[in-house]
């Protein structure tokens, strides 16, 4: 099974069993911004709500969940090539869809979208889902004998999605506002939320950024809940550290991730106390 529905830059997969873990026993988990959504099948709350503004991966997430809409779709990934046409031509109808505007409705996921953004993630580099440029990424091609064969790696991607369906089914998918989001969330014992935001720094990649000033705001409306578990995810860097204040208000746990380029990242979960 691939670890997670989409190739996402900055993706949490290394870490997401200790996320898992630090969410263990919550009945109902809140996920703000979903992204590649790795954690999930770490997750063990009856319920768990995705949210994410990024609206091809939340309507891709809604048809994986969908058996006979999924069962059709790993029939017709089964007989796509990988060939750059084909990638091409699924990166400009998700482009023309963020156009004219069309977006996710709960409830109503869009089969070609989402055979569409899937296509566009996998067939093209590695780690340039999520970002602001990843439409107009390459077809992934491998001309040395070196690391996996990309056609092999979009294929296992299909043919993990009935694993993926199962983990989903207790997921519901929304495209809210990060702030819209917390606002509606109980603060109340067995709620959790995982909040992976965008890193200060590295995140000015994302489509979907988040500013200083947006940081600062969300560290103290995070503050806020008192009885809901609360774990955040971060590169260690002086700005968290100044928001986030250690042994006060968060305790730290220090982990070793990996960036996009495989070289070794001090990544950290921050657990409200």
């Amino acid at each position: 099974m691939i670890n997670a529905i989409a190739p996402w830059y900055g993706s949490n997969r290394m870490l997401a069993p200790k996320v898992g873990e630090l969410l263990s026993g919550c009945k109902w988990v809140g996920i703000p911004c979903g992204g590649s959504m790795c954690e999930l099948k770490y997750i063990d709350a009856r319920t768990v709500l995705v949210s994410d503004l990024h609206r091809h991966v939340i309507n891709l997430a809604a048809v994986i969940r969908q058996d006979s809409l999924r069962a059709r779709m790993i029939q017709y990934l089964d007989s796509v090539p990988f060939h750059p046409d084909i990638l091409q031509d699924a990166q400009a109808r998700c482009v023309e869809r963020e156009r004219t505007g069309q977006e996710y409705r709960k409830g109503s996921p869009d089969f070609y979208w989402a055979v569409d953004y899937f296509i566009a993630a996998w067939m093209s580099r590695n780690g340039s889902a999520g970002t602001a440029t990843e439409f107009d990424a390459g077809l992934s091609v491998r001309w040395t004998a070196n690391g996996g064969d990309s056609a092999v790696r979009f294929h296992n991607a299909g043919q993990s999605l009935d694993e993926w369906g199962k983990l989903l089914h207790r997921c519901t998918f929304v495209c809210e506002d990060f702030f819209d989001f917390l606002g509606k969330v109980k603060d109340e014992e067995g709620h959790g939320l995982y909040v992976d935001l965008p890193f200060p720094g590295p995140g000015d990649k994302y489509k979907f950024r988040f500013t200083p000033e947006q940081h600062a705001v969300a560290a103290e409306r995070l503050l806020e809940f008192r009885e809901a578990r609360v774990v955040c995810r971060f590169y260690e860097c002086d700005e968290i550290h100044q928001l986030y204040k250690e042994g006060e208000d968060w305790d730290y746990i220090r982990l070793e991730g990996r960036k996009q380029t495989n070289e070794t990242a001090p990544e950290i979960l921050i657990v409200r106390k």
